[in-house]
Order: C-alpha cells, then sequence, then structure tokens
C-alpha cells in the first residue's frame, strides 16, 4: 500500500486527538481475508487499513473491551489487481446443478 499521507489526513488526526497506526503489508492482507470472511466483503488493500489497524491495536490491548469501532471501508476490491487470484474464472448458469458439478470437480 505505501506510505502515503495528506495535509488533510494529518488534520483530522490532530483534529480528534487521533492518532496514526502504522500497518504491514501481511496485517492489510489479513484484514482483508477476515473481512471476505467474516462480513462476506470483497474490499481493496487500502480499505483494509482500518481494518488492520483496529485489530492491531486490540491485540495490544490499547482498546478497551467492549469498545464499539466504527471502520469505514471506501472501496471494494474489484479494482484492486493485488487482489485478484491468478487464471481463469469459470461461469456457470444460476442453476444449483451446475453450481454443484463445478465444486465437485474442484473437491469442495
Amino acid at each position: 500500500a505505501g506510505v502515503t499521507g495528506t495535509v488533510q489526513t494529518l488534520h483530522a488526526v490532530v483534529e480528534s486527538e487521533g492518532l496514526v497506526v502504522r500497518v504491514s503489508d501481511a496485517e492489510l492482507e489479513q484484514a482483508r481475508m477476515q473481512m471476505g470472511e467474516l462480513e462476506g466483503t470483497w474490499i481493496d488493500l487500502a480499505s483494509a487499513a482500518p481494518i488492520a489497524a483496529v485489530i492491531k491495536l486490540a491485540q495490544r490491548g490499547d482498546v478497551p473491551a467492549r469498545t464499539v469501532v466504527v471502520a469505514v471501508v471506501t472501496e471494494h476490491g474489484i479494482h484492486d489487481e493485488s487482489s485478484i487470484a491468478a487464471g481463469a474464472l469459470e461461469t456457470v448458469d444460476g442453476r444449483v446443478d451446475d453450481l454443484l458439478r463445478v465444486l465437485a470437480v474442484r473437491g469442495e
């Protein structure tokens, strides 16, 4: 994702008395995977940043128990080339038997 920021970002952090949390690419990818597995959303890597930051803060014990956290996810993963799996997608008609056939071939 890189190290980026704007004057507006810095202003928002200062005005909200917030903080900046550095997360690694691996933490971003893990947060993106968790959003897919737990919430059913496909987000781009940059949108995983607030999720990864909250996970990191919680694991460090910096988020008190029973705290409600709101993270804004701003983009889906369709335009994020890092989230596209290699290979071709197989499409099937909207019939259950076609879907079951594809899953059976894959062993799922």
